[in-house]
């Protein structure tokens, strides 16, 4: 992420000498930055979830840290580390999409089902609350003009 250093040094330039004005001005200038280090990160092929969401807040923590009296960054920062923990949580969702479902607990015997694997409580609840979420942030971002945000 070293050539995102200059984009980053040059907001935080921006935030400590209060250059942008409003808490939407803000919160949109911190969003498309965070999508422009989300797009540049290099991710591994372990846990890329995680990578990514590390990189997030580092580069977060010195966002906050140039004005931490605007709120609108940390609230944005989180908001994005929210987004990509849901994604990961669906997409695994969809990976084990196949299983079966019971309302068995974990301690009891199921000796009489066939050899499926289940679906515990906690991933289908996650499954059905991502259906009824609102739109990503890459959706809402999607829609601004390129030449409104320069």
């Amino acid at each position: 992420m070293p050539d995102m250093q200059p984009l980053i040094s040059d907001f935080v330039l921006k935030l400590k000498r209060r250059k942008v004005e409003g808490s939407h001005a803000v919160a949109r200038q911190t969003a498309e930055l965070l999508r422009s280090v989300v797009s540049q990160h290099r991710m591994g092929s372990t846990n890329q979830a995680a990578a990514l969401a590390d990189a997030i807040h580092a580069v977060g923590e010195h966002l906050i840290a140039a004005n931490p009296i605007e709120l609108a960054v940390g609230n944005t920062v989180r908001r994005v580390l929210h987004i990509i923990k849901e994604e990961d949580i669906s997409f695994t969702a969809v990976g084990i999409e196949g299983l079966s479902v019971t309302a068995v607990s974990d301690d009891e015997c199921d000796s009489g089902n066939d050899d499926r694997p289940t679906l515990s409580a906690a991933v289908l609840a996650s499954h059905a609350r991502n259906a009824l979420r609102a739109p990503s942030l890459q959706t809402l971002l999607d829609d601004i003009p390129l030449e409104i945000r320069a």
